[in-house]
């Protein structure tokens, strides 16, 4: 059985993040508050085993893996929300 975690971040506040577009940010930042941040599961730290595939993704190729997301998992630092979908196959 191997393990897939596709993972994403979206910034809340990137005034120190180089490359990174505020206003996109915005849009994702909103975009996750207002339609999937009540159905994920907070977490206060992820874990991920040494045998998992970690899949980086943008937020958009992110929304494309979730079926459901109750089965994503976020932790919300200061300035950024990390989000996790992990994948068995």
């Amino acid at each position: 059985m191997s393990v897939m975690v596709h993972q994403t971040t979206i910034y809340i506040n990137c005034e120190n993040v180089i490359g990174v577009d505020p206003t996109e940010e915005a849009t994702k930042v909103a975009d996750f508050e207002n339609n999937y941040k009540s159905s994920a599961t907070q977490v206060s730290y992820v874990q991920i085993e040494e045998t998992a595939f970690i899949d980086d993704n943008s937020y958009a190729d992110f929304k494309g893996h979730v079926s459901s997301w109750s089965d994503v998992k976020y932790t919300e630092k200061s300035n950024r929300y990390d989000l996790y979908l992990v994948v068995t196959a």
